[in-house]
């Protein structure tokens, strides 16, 4: 992605985040280490003097994150950092951090075989904190053997996102007509999210059932193209408005013009789509494991309307579009739950004395244990070993 020619060419964008863009650069550790290779120390020790922080050794030893030199000395001005899903440059660094995982890089990248994958594991590990917001983060950190894991509510900032006047509601109608609003933002992926041909199958049968819904889909994800194709050869495609992704200002202005938040039906988790959604006070669909949730939230789960089959989300949107009370009642519930939990007043403190105290390298009391550090149960190992996938034997010739 091009940023800063994005940028250039769009003059009335106004950043509002200020930006430090650092180029991947090995700052000559390769060339150090081929000189090394021939005895030569003089370039290596230099290097090293000059940025007296960092692991040096991870270098060498990974050497494939040489290229994050540059990223890490950056990293090393800072008493502290905060990093979403690859740390590699934090670890690198030698100052304290702690990550946030995004998903794949936890689930995925820290069990993988190779040397990625070890230092993606070491990295992760080596964090002070990892901020876990959902809870199947725990499994795969029991999985994975990490164990610096910590529940903290992700952070939203609640005044931004919050209810108002929706300005896209008025093009949505001009295409559309009247009806109700519902919009559905996550990426359109089969295995992640489930949208299938059942689902398109179960909105299609609500379109038919209830002809005031109005779906608006951001065309985004891997199987973007094959579910536009199979929506424009429905009998009630005019009841779909298909739109590109936008930038996350006009997404609020996307959640404040409908009326309904449509997200993933098979993972059973939320992400960003659920908290936005909630934060602007709209109710949500969805498939929610709400007894993996229960001991987060202390029993007080998000209030969204949980669905698990295509026949559930036909019907729960039916119900939603007749009743303007049931959606007001749920999308102020929503809010409500959202501030409670998830709200900058909440979080925020919680989240700087966190960092505050991976800065100062403050020792934790003796008597917090993570459950983290207690020992595979067979349930788990047996379950662990369910879930490896073998790879077939190739006949030698």
């Amino acid at each position: 992605m091009d940023g800063p020619g994005f940028l250039a060419a769009h003059n009335e964008i106004n950043v509002a985040v200020p930006t430090h863009t650092v180029e991947f650069d090995d700052n000559g550790w390769n060339a150090a280490l081929a000189a090394l290779q021939v005895n030569d120390r003089r370039p290596l020790l230099r290097l090293v003097q000059a940025d007296p922080v960092l692991r040096h050794e991870a270098f060498h030893h990974y050497l494939q994150l040489t290229n994050f030199h540059a990223w890490a000395r950056e990293l090393s001005r800072y008493e502290a950092t905060y990093i979403a899903s690859v740390p590699l440059a934090a670890y690198l660094s030698g100052r304290p951090y702690c990550i946030f995982s995004v998903g794949g890089d936890l689930q995925v990248d820290c069990g993988r075989g190779d040397g990625f994958g070890q230092a993606m594991s070491v990295a992760f590990n080596a964090g002070r904190f990892l901020m876990i917001s959902n809870p199947h983060a725990v499994g795969h950190s029991r999985r994975l053997g990490l164990t610096n894991g910590v529940y903290l509510p992700y952070p939203m900032d609640d005044h931004r996102y919050s209810p108002g006047h929706g300005e896209a509601r008025a093009r949505w109608v001009a295409r559309c007509g009247e009806g109700t609003y519902v919009l559905a933002t996550a990426r359109i992926d089969h295995k992640v999210k489930g949208i299938d041909d059942s689902y398109i199958d179960a909105l299609a049968a609500a379109a038919q059932r209830e002809p005031s819904l109005r779906f608006v889909f951001l065309t985004w994800g891997h199987d973007a193209q094959a579910f536009r194709q199979r929506v424009m050869a429905l009998p009630v495609a005019h009841q779909f408005l298909l739109l590109e992704p936008v930038g996350k200002r006009r997404l609020v202005d996307y959640y404040r013009s409908c009326d309904v938040v449509l997200d993933q039906m098979v993972y059973g988790y939320f992400g960003a789509t659920a908290l936005e959604a909630a934060s602007v006070g709209k109710p949500l669909v969805m498939r929610l494991r709400q007894e993996q949730y229960a001991s987060f939230y202390q029993g007080d789960t998000a209030p969204v309307c949980t669905v698990d089959s295509p026949a559930a989300v036909r019907d729960t949107l039916v119900s939603l579009a007749q009743s303007p009370e049931k959606r007001r009642q749920l999308g102020d519930d929503m809010r409500a739950w959202l501030v409670r939990h998830h709200g900058r007043e909440r979080t925020l403190p919680l989240l700087l004395s966190m960092l505050r105290v991976a800065a100062d390298q403050v020792k934790l009391p003796p008597e917090l244990v993570s459950p983290l550090l207690e020992p595979l149960s067979q349930e788990e190992l047996s379950y662990h070993r369910s879930c490896l996938i073998t790879e077939p034997v190739k006949a030698s010739r």
